[in-house]
């Protein structure tokens, strides 16, 4: 496909300070402004002991500005095997999907070296944005 997916994986578990979150947020706005074409996709998925998806995979306006997160999520875990595979189950099948992780890695649930092993089966690259 020609069409790209863009998802975000935010982890929002209690290791994260409120002035990375933001960092994070104006950085993915700011690639929502500058994706090279108007039919690819982005969403946003967050994450603490459960994923949640903040932004559904869709074309945003370029002028999207993403200020906060609304989604309640328990804080207290890190859990980045279910935002991936969240994420990889949310990539609409007719797009070329690609995620982008913001974490600090510090997980205390699941197992992503598991999950992105199969991201990597299913031709789906993860960068990771420490």
């Amino acid at each position: 496909s020609r069409q790209i997916c863009t998802l975000f994986l935010l982890d929002q578990s209690q290791s994260i300070p409120s002035a990375a979150t933001q960092e994070a947020l104006s950085a993915i706005s700011q690639q929502f402004a500058d994706r090279p074409r108007d039919n690819d996709l982005a969403g946003l998925i967050v994450f603490g002991k459960q994923p949640r998806v903040e932004l559904p995979p869709a074309r945003y306006p370029r002028d999207q500005k993403i200020r906060s997160i609304t989604s309640n999520l328990d804080r207290q875990y890190s859990d980045i095997g279910s935002a991936i595979q969240l994420a990889l189950g949310s990539l609409p099948p007719d797009t070329t999907g690609r995620l982008v992780l913001f974490t600090d890695g510090n997980q205390n649930r699941g197992n992503a070296v598991a999950e992105a092993a199969v991201a990597r089966r299913n031709g789906v690259p993860i960068d990771v944005v420490p």
